[in-house]
């Protein structure tokens, strides 16, 4: 009976605790209401010019050159000025040995043609004694038998096919050696190419080792990724980037947004930029890029930052704002003049759909809803719920332990693209 009577008192114990905290006043709620939904994040940047013009090494400068002098960053320059000196000695040694090579190349053309003439005029008399042989074995060739012994008849025929051969041979011996001149003159031509090319490229590149300005300016050096800027003795090489001129009428801002902030991130969205040189000045601004892949910012750090370049809507004015400034941006991802909004963790994620537990009375019943945008503490819903509604807060302790996941976990991360 003792064991029987404990039993049921704690049985009746859980079912009035059970009962207390289904109790709708046990809950915590919230009247649905119609309010300015706005969806923002804050991020930091620097202005740049919409359009620069690159300066790099001329290519008419071949091979590594070494700075010899550059204009100070920031600085101030004219259409034509000088902005940037190369250290000449390098293309100074090309000249000179390509102007060496060049007279070694005209003595050798010069020393093979008269080897080559030498040459040929002695294969030319080696040939006219071997046709002047064969003439004379073919005059007086023996072939009268009654008049010549057998022996004389075939020595005579020997020294016919002799000569004949001695011909042959220095014809050949003059045409391989007409080739073999040609050919050696020809490589030696293409020497004497190569040798005036090197000279002229020389040339080009010392008239070519001041970089001027292609129109007027802030000069803006260009910086590496530790973000220093170029120093005099840097070894460059044609084509490398120098500095930039950007174009000062066109300025907008490059601000960079936590991956975790990034969700509704697109083209177009309103912005607010503060420069930090006038700080009393709010300018209106639209997204006009999104970069589509998350990079650190920082060189080993795991943070990523999603890149967004904002247009101003109209051209920002004042001598003191220059491309480098520091701003500070507000986006607004989303924004309704009137919505329905909950908090997140109202929200419960269940069998693939969204629900809200709504009061009933004195009880709570689920309500599937559809929601739209959401913020960090409020969620847009767009079907299920009316104003003046009240929701709980928590799923009541009456739920099954098996139900949906608790605070809104389901809702949509706000990550770019979720």
């Amino acid at each position: 009976m003792r064991r029987r009577l404990a039993a049921a008192t704690t049985a009746l114990a859980l079912a009035l605790g059970a009962l207390a905290c289904s109790r709708p006043e046990s809950v915590p709620t919230y009247v649905v209401e119609r309010r300015t939904f706005r969806h923002q994040v804050t991020a930091e940047g620097i202005l740049k010019a919409a359009n620069v013009t690159p300066l790099t090494v001329p290519p008419e400068v071949e091979g590594m050159v070494r700075l010899a002098w550059l204009a100070p960053d920031g600085s101030r320059v004219e259409a034509g000025d000088v902005v940037a000196r190369f250290d000449p000695a390098p293309m100074r040694d090309r000249l000179v040995e390509g102007q060496q090579e060049l007279a070694t190349v005209s003595f050798q053309e010069q020393r093979t043609e008269v080897e080559s003439r030498g040459k040929v005029a002695e294969l030319e008399t080696k040939l006219a004694v071997a046709d002047l042989e064969l003439g004379m074995a073919e005059r007086f060739k023996k072939v009268d038998a009654a008049a010549f012994s057998r022996h004389e008849i075939i020595e005579s025929g020997i020294d016919q096919k002799l000569a004949s051969e001695r011909k042959n041979h220095a014809v050949e011996a003059e045409r391989r050696q007409y080739s073999l001149s040609r050919t050696e003159l020809e490589l030696l031509a293409i020497r004497q190419r190569q040798a005036r090319l090197k000279i002229e490229q020389a040339k080009r590149g010392l008239e070519a080792l001041e970089v001027r300005a292609p129109h007027s300016g802030l000069l803006s050096l260009r910086r590496d990724w530790r973000g220093e800027i170029l120093q005099v003795g840097s070894e460059m090489w044609q084509g490398q980037q120098l500095a930039e001129i950007p174009d000062l009428r066109e300025l907008e801002a490059e601000v960079f947004v936590l991956e975790a902030d990034a969700g509704g991130l697109a083209v177009g969205k309103k912005a607010t930029v503060v420069v930090e040189a006038r700080p009393d000045v709010v300018y209106a601004a639209t997204i006009k890029r999104v970069d589509t892949v998350a990079k650190p910012r920082q060189r080993g750090s795991p943070v990523q930052y999603f890149g967004v370049t904002l247009a101003f809507d109209q051209p920002l004015s004042g001598t003191e704002i220059k491309p480098g400034h520091r701003v500070r941006a507000t986006l607004i991802l989303e924004h309704r003049d009137e919505a329905l909004v909950v908090p997140r963790q109202a929200v419960v994620e269940e069998q693939g759909g969204y629900r809200v537990y709504l009061r009933d009375g004195d009880r709570f019943v689920p309500r599937e809803v559809s929601i739209g945008a959401t913020s960090a503490g409020l969620v847009e819903v767009t079907a299920g719920l009316a104003e003046g509604d009240e929701v709980a807060l928590k799923p009541p302790a009456s739920r099954a332990p098996d139900g949906g996941r608790r605070r809104g976990d389901g809702l949509p991360s706000l990550v770019a693209g979720g």
